[in-house]
Order: structure tokens, then C-alpha cells, then sequence
């Protein structure tokens, strides 16, 4: 917004690109530095909004609810009040009045703000023309677009119960005025038969329309979530560090509400529009006054709710904020139970829960006063309109213009009339929720993957005659920096170089914050890196899908994750190919399966909150059978045996010596006695390799690695 209002067209993924995706997320700093690249000046200031109306060019940017970024484009003035024109990214425009907008941009116990204005700084960089990235923004209707044959057929049968509901007003219009005024049986026994008829058939349409909606609703819920979360598998790593797991999750449930406006409201929409225009071209005929006069009641009532749909955004902008800060602090209270009530923390949580529910109390009574204030005027109309109706009708029965039939067949075309009116304002609401919930999931498919972050290379699989290649015997890093923030932190690496021999058992030892957990994550491309290269006997790995490199890589952290899931499911996670030959002997190498053959399930034993509970060292061991399953090629231990007692750590490293030999084991250890009999041992000391060896040459070296190895012995004999 900002790059376009000083003239650049410069695609949304450029800014994001320049940005960069940070461990802490983006800051000042960050849109600095992409504003610099596009040929704009920065000024960061704090503010008070009395300055920032009088000092500060529109459009800026605000750090927002001490969390993130919007973008400032207007102030305006009414009725002496001030109201701030924002652009949230994830929500689209909005309008606050100075109490909100105060409440977002000022930090807790502050007085002002902080704002970052600019200016054009180089006129040649922002003419520069940019690749435009091919992603279609809306989602909605590209979700609308999915739906269209289920959207035809729920129309085509609304319409047909539309038009037995009016055959059934105009066979009551004859009961009465033939049947009942002539007394004619006869007509009056078919009436009812037709009757009959039209309300079974009325019925029938109404199970077959939901039946429709629900299995094809079903279907495609499920096959658009299913590719939301596969996309989430392959965005970069970082993204998750930047989100929230309540945030990713309210995502998810904002297909709920695109999947009830694509099922329900629109075709509901179609529907009352159809029946609309329909009854209108009815009613034109029979008498034109209250033709133009259900045309007037129409345009009121609709610019009547079309004044709250901007307030109503604004309420859902703040309930979605709110529930996301709800649902983590739910997820933190509970994982975090033993801490809370360990330090007496409980009372403090409380607190805190109350406040934030205090929160969403005042957003839904300003919700509730905003929908009674919508419904209030709406009612007065339709009571305005009902007066008006029956005042003429009555006039029109007197003067015997309207016979008591047709009186009543147009008092049914009113009411019929009435009714896509009335269902505008739930329209409205349904549309900007699904809306703005379209946008919130749109921003998840902008994201870059890890297969678009190379996708101007050729991909290539793993070359398996590589290990076996007398080319190069060496995993390689070359030349390679990493920082988690390349402008607010010092490197972790810095053109770091490493070659880990293939076939051997490499150990990576040093201080903590050495950058020894961050070679694992590269090794295994789970960071990518600033600059530098990677190579696997020879082969540059940036020209590997990262997916096809982790096929031959098994890994174990001191942080991996077990599953509500059975024993042996979470040992092989891909159930097609399950071998339960293959989970016992992973099972004793991690030298827990005597643990799970004594288990009343054994290896179906479900490890969910009603299962059973795992010790730190079963857990890990249950870790370790993963990766040993697939007897990958390349094996990573990052602390995977910290939780281990010495004897067991001992059986395990054992079992691992002798069952992977010539095969590439990388081993992250703190403890020196693990690693002893590694083939070679890597010192690390402030992100770079201070020492490489044996066990035995770097111990009669004496530097680093010998004082570390003397201190841990020290400490063991005392």
C-alpha cells in the first residue's frame, strides 16, 4: 500500500522476501531494510496521536497491539470525533474511533506510540519493474467457484419449493373465492388433494436440498482443509516460530464459515433473489402502488443494514484477536498445569483468564447493542410496511378492488417479498465473516514453500549410487552464515565450513550456544541458510527437494514429538508401509521393547491422555525406534540420549556401533562419554570449528575439547 502510494508496483511476496522471516518476527528494522530496496526513506518515531495527526505524512505504519504492523492511509473528522482509517493485513480496511485505536497502538501504561513514516528516497529504484507473483487473493470466490454445481442444484430445488409455496397461496386464494364463496365440493375436495400434495413435495424438496448441501459439503470441507494443512507442510520452517498454534488453528476454523457461506448463504442468496424478482413481476400487475411501495421499503431496509457492515467488520476484526489470545493462554494454562500449581501461580492465571475474558464480555455486548440497534430499525420498517399494506388493502377490499382471495394471495406476496429482505442482513453478516476468514487462509497459500524457495532450479532425487561414489566421501558445508535475525542478532555461523565423512560416526561437541543444534537443523534443511552451499558426495543439495533429502535422513531431538496414537504407529508413521519385524528389531535397538512386550497391548498400547504415561527415557527411546525404522542412510542424534540413565545410554550406543555401521551417524552431545568412540570429533566454540580429531588426538592436544572432557570427569568424581 505504502510502496504504491509513492508510485512503485512492487508485488506483496517482494515485501516479504525483503523483510525476511524471522525467529522473533518482523521488526522496524526489518521494513526498514525493504523500504530502503524499493528506494524509500524511514523515519521511526514515538508518538502521541496528537503529533501524529499534525507531524506525520499519511500513509505510516503503527506497531500494532505490541504484536504486529498495520498501516495508517486516513484520518477523518466527524462530529468532532476522530476516526483512523486502518489496513490490517490479515483483516482488510477497517475504521476505529480514537478510544480503539488508542487501545491498539498505545503500549500497556504508555502514552504514545510508535509509527515509522516515509519518503521517496530514490526515484530509480522505485520504478524499477518487479516479477508480479501469479496468486489469485481472493479465496472466497475461488471457494464459491468450487461449490457451483451444488450451488445450481440447491437454487434449482429453493426455486421449485419457491414455486409450490406460491401455488399453494393462489389454490387458497380460489378455495376461498370459488370453494367457500360458490360452495363448490368438488373444487374444494381437488384444492385440499393439490394441498396435500404440494406440502409432501415441499417436505421432500427441503430433506433432498440438505442432503445435497451436506454431502458435498462434507467433501469438499474436507479436501479444502486437507490442502490447508498440506500447504502447511511445506511452508518454511520459520513460519512456525512466527505463528501461533492458536493462530494456525482459528485458521482452520475459518473454513467452517466459508464452507456455511458457499453451502447456506449463497444459494439462499440466489434463492431470495430469484423469488424477488419473481414475486415482484406478480405483484406489478395486480396493483403498481404497493409495487413501488415494497420497492421503497426494499431500498430502506437495505441501506439501513448496510450502515452497521462496517462495525461489524470491525467486531469480527476484534473478536478474532481476542479468541486467538483466549485459545493460547487455554493451551499454556493447561500443558503448563504442573508449573502454574508448583510455584502457586494459579490464582495469578486466573486473573489473568478473567481479564481476557472481560474482553471478549465487552465485544459481545457491543455486538449485541449494535445488533439490536440493526434489528430495532429493520423492525420499525417491516411494522411501517405492514401498517401501510393493510391500511391499502383494506381500502382497495372496501371499494371492492381486491376481492377477500386475492387480498389474502397479496398479503402472501408481501410476506414472501419481506422475506429476502430480512435475510440481507444475515447475508451481510455471513459475507464479511467468510470474507475476511478468506483472507486470514489466502495469506497461508502466499507463504513461500519450501519447493517455490527453489523452484528456479532443477529438483533432483538423491543419486543412490552416491554414497558409494570415490568422487567425494563428504557431507560438505560451505562457506556457510545463519542467523535467526540478520539485522537485531549476531550470527549463529558465519562462513562456517564442515565436512562430515559419509559411512563414519561424526560427534559435534562445544559450550551451549556453540550453533551445534543449528548444524543439525541445516544438515537436515530445516533452516535455510543466509548464504553458503551444501553438498552430499559432491551433489549440491539446493538443487535437492528438501523432501527427497529427508528420505534418507532419521532424526532424533531432545524436543521431538510423540502422537495420540498406538506405540507401533508412532513408530512408523506411514501406515501403508508398516513392518512389524521392522518396529522390533528399532524397538530393541532402542532397547525399550522389553518395556512394550510387557504391556497388556504391547505395540498397540494408545499413548493419548487416557493411555499410559512414558518416563523421559522411555519417551526418548520411543524417539530413537523412529529414526533407527527407516535405517536411513544419514542418522542425527541432537541430545537424543540426555534423558537416558549411563548403562542404558550405553546398551543404545552399542546397538547403534554395530547395526549402522557404513552408515552416517551424526551425534549432538553434551555428554563427552557418548562420543568417545565417534570416528571423528568436531569442537565447536562460537559458531565456527575450533578443534577436529579423535578422541584420543584431541585430548593430547589439550585445548577446548580436554578442558571440557577433565571438567565433566571432575565433576562425575565428586
Amino acid at each position: 500500500m505504502i510502496a504504491s502510494h509513492y508510485g512503485a508496483n512492487v508485488p506483496l511476496e517482494f515485501i516479504r522476501k525483503s523483510c525476511g522471516e524471522q525467529r522473533g518476527g518482523v521488526t522496524f528494522l526489518h521494513i526498514r531494510k525493504a523500504a530502503n530496496l524499493i528506494g524509500l526513506d524511514t523515519a521511526e518515531i514515538q508518538i502521541d496521536s496528537k503529533n501524529l495527526r499534525e507531524m506525520v505524512d499519511l500513509p505510516c505504519i503503527l506497531h500494532w497491539s505490541e504484536r504486529h504492523y498495520v498501516v495508517l492511509y486516513h484520518i477523518s473528522n466527524r462530529n468532532h470525533k476522530d476516526y483512523y482509517h486502518i489496513a490490517d493485513p490479515a483483516y482488510g480496511k477497517i475504521k476505529l474511533d480514537e478510544k480503539d485505536f488508542l487501545e491498539k497502538w498505545y503500549p500497556a501504561g504508555q502514552e504514545y506510540g510508535y509509527a515509522m513514516a516515509f519518503d521517496i528516497a530514490d526515484e530509480q529504484k522505485l520504478q524499477q519493474k518487479h516479477q508480479k507473483e501469479d496468486h489469485n487473493q481472493n479465496y472466497l470466490w475461488q471457494q464459491v467457484l468450487q461449490f457451483k454445481t451444488t450451488i445450481i442444484a440447491t437454487t434449482f430445488i429453493l426455486f421449485i419449493t419457491g414455486l409450490l409455496s406460491y401455488g399453494t397461496v393462489r389454490t387458497n386464494q380460489w378455495l376461498i373465492d370459488l370453494g367457500i364463496v360458490k360452495k363448490d365440493q368438488a373444487l374444494i375436495i381437488g384444492i385440499v388433494a393439490f394441498l396435500f400434495v404440494a406440502s409432501i413435495s415441499k417436505v421432500l424438496s427441503e430433506v433432498l436440498h440438505q442432503y445435497i448441501i451436506q454431502k458435498s459439503a462434507n467433501k469438499l470441507f474436507i479436501h479444502n482443509l486437507r490442502k490447508f494443512l498440506k500447504r502447511l507442510t511445506i511452508i518454511t520452517p520459520r513460519f512456525f516460530e512466527q505463528h501461533k498454534i492458536s493462530e494456525l488453528v482459528q485458521k482452520m476454523d475459518d473454513h467452517n464459515k466459508i464452507e456455511e457461506f458457499n453451502t447456506q448463504t449463497f444459494p439462499q442468496l440466489i434463492f431470495n433473489l430469484s423469488m424477488y424478482i419473481f414475486y415482484s413481476i406478480i405483484l406489478y400487475p395486480i396493483n403498481k402502488y404497493l409495487f413501488f411501495w415494497m420497492l421503497l421499503y426494499s431500498i430502506l431496509s437495505a441501506a439501513w443494514m448496510s450502515v452497521f457492515n462496517d462495525k461489524k467488520r470491525l467486531i469480527n476484526y476484534q473478536r478474532y484477536d481476542v479468541d486467538v489470545d483466549q485459545t493460547s493462554f487455554l493451551y499454556e494454562f493447561i500443558i503448563g498445569m504442573q508449573e502454574v500449581k508448583l510455584y502457586q501461580g494459579v490464582e495469578n492465571r486466573l486473573g489473568i483468564w478473567e481479564s481476557k475474558q472481560q474482553k471478549e464480555y465487552a465485544i459481545n455486548l457491543r455486538s449485541f447493542r449494535l445488533n439490536s440497534i440493526e434489528s430495532m430499525g429493520f423492525k420499525a420498517l417491516s411494522i411501517l410496511n405492514l401498517c401501510c399494506f393493510t391500511g391499502i388493502g383494506a381500502i382497495m377490499v372496501t371499494h371492492e378492488e381486491l376481492s377477500m382471495g386475492q387480498f389474502f394471495s397479496i398479503a402472501f406476496i408481501v410476506g414472501q417479498l419481506s422475506v429476502p429482505i430480512e435475510f440481507l442482513s444475515t447475508f451481510f453478516n455471513a459475507y464479511i465473516n467468510a470474507q475476511i476468514s478468506g483472507k486470514r487462509i489466502n495469506s497461508i497459500f502466499a507463504k513461500e514453500t519450501e519447493t517455490t524457495a527453489s523452484e528456479s532450479n532443477q529438483l533432483q532425487k538423491i543419486t543412490p549410487s552416491l554414497r558409494a561414489s570415490t568422487a567425494d566421501h563428504y557431507i560438505s558445508l560451505r562457506n556457510i552464515s545463519f542467523s535467526y535475525d540478520t539485522l537485531t542478532m549476531p550470527p549463529v555461523l558465519k562462513n562456517f565450513d564442515l565436512d562430515i565423512k559419509i559411512g563414519e560416526v561424526t560427534a559435534i561437541v562445544g559450550e551451549s550456544g556453540s550453533g551445534k543444534s543449528t548444524i543439525a537443523k541445516i544438515l537436515l534443511r530445516l533452516l535455510e541458510t543466509d548464504h553458503g552451499e551444501m553438498f552430499y558426495g559432491g551433489q549440491e543439495l539446493s538443487k535437492v527437494a528438501p523432501d527427497h533429502w529427508r528420505k534418507i535422513c532419521g532424526a532424533v531431538f531432545q524436543d521431538g514429538m510423540i502422537f495420540s496414537d498406538s506405540i507401533a504407529n508412532n513408530i512408523c508413521l506411514d501406515k501403508g508401509n508398516m513392518n512389524f519385524e521392522r518396529i522390533n528389531w528399532a524397538c530393541e535397538i532402542a532397547e525399550i521393547h522389553t518395556f512394550i512386550n510387557g504391556l497388556p497391548n504391547g505395540y498397540h498400547t494408545n499413548l493419548s491422555q487416557s493411555g499410559i504415561n512414558l518416563s523421559k527415557g522411555q519417551y526418548q527411546r520411543l524417539l530413537i525406534a523412529r529414526a533407527v525404522y527407516r535405517s536411513p542412510e544419514i542418522l542425527i542424534f541432537d541430545e537424543a540420549t540426555s534423558a537416558l540413565d549411563a548403562k542404558t545410554e550405553f546398551r543404545v550406543m552399542e546397538n547403534l556401533w554395530s547395526h549402522f555401521e557404513n552408515k552416517t551417524v551424526v551425534i549432538i552431545a553434551h555428554r563427552l562419554s557418548t562420543i568417545m568412540n565417534a570416528d571423528t570429533i568436531i569442537f565447536m566454540r562460537e559458531g565456527q570449528v575450533a578443534e577436529i580429531g579423535t578422541h584420543e588426538v584431541l585430548m593430547q592436544k589439550k585445548g577446548g575439547y580436554y578442558d571440557l572432557f577433565n571438567y565433566q570427569v571432575s565433576v562425575i568424581a565428586c
